[in-house]
């Protein structure tokens, strides 16, 4: 498997909320999502508002082309999978390498380099998948949380 995509909660720098882990053979990249109409739309109007909200945020995004989709490391992504990720945006990009350092807690994994700020990712249910993926390329999680 060339990469994992996997939804959760994201901590990185002043940024705390929703978000999704890609996970390549080279680099980890922290994504924001930007559903601001549907999260509007449900507060305003429960589930019909929701609904009605995530239409407008499809609608606004369709077009959309994020910068970082233009990554050499993610040009093996397919239409369907470039598609699911307009409503993105890139908060972080770490590589993959001796440098990183994987931390697991109960929840997920914090990932760290030397100098930046430590990403944070919880997903419960995802983890053991993150965690395979992550050894898979060689990359030495500290601890057995």
């Amino acid at each position: 498997m060339d990469y994992i995509i996997k939804s959760g909660m994201i901590k990185y720098a002043s940024y705390r909320g929703t978000g999704r882990l890609l996970l390549t053979r080279r680099h980890v990249f922290a994504l924001t999502e930007d559903n601001s109409a549907g999260s509007a739309g449900g507060l305003i109007g429960g589930a019909v508002g929701a609904l009605i909200g995530s239409a407008i945020d499809s609608i606004k995004h369709r077009e959309r082309k994020p910068e970082y989709l233009a990554d050499p490391d993610l040009d093996f992504l397919d239409d369907s999978v470039r598609k699911s990720l307009r409503k993105t945006d890139l908060l972080t990009k770490i590589a993959m390498g001796p440098d990183l350092v994987v931390i697991p807690t109960f929840a997920g994994f914090d990932f760290s380099i030397e100098g930046q700020s430590t990403l944070v990712w919880r997903g419960l249910i995802h983890k053991g998948k993150v965690r395979r993926f992550i050894e898979a390329q060689c990359v030495s999680i500290s601890g057995r949380k």
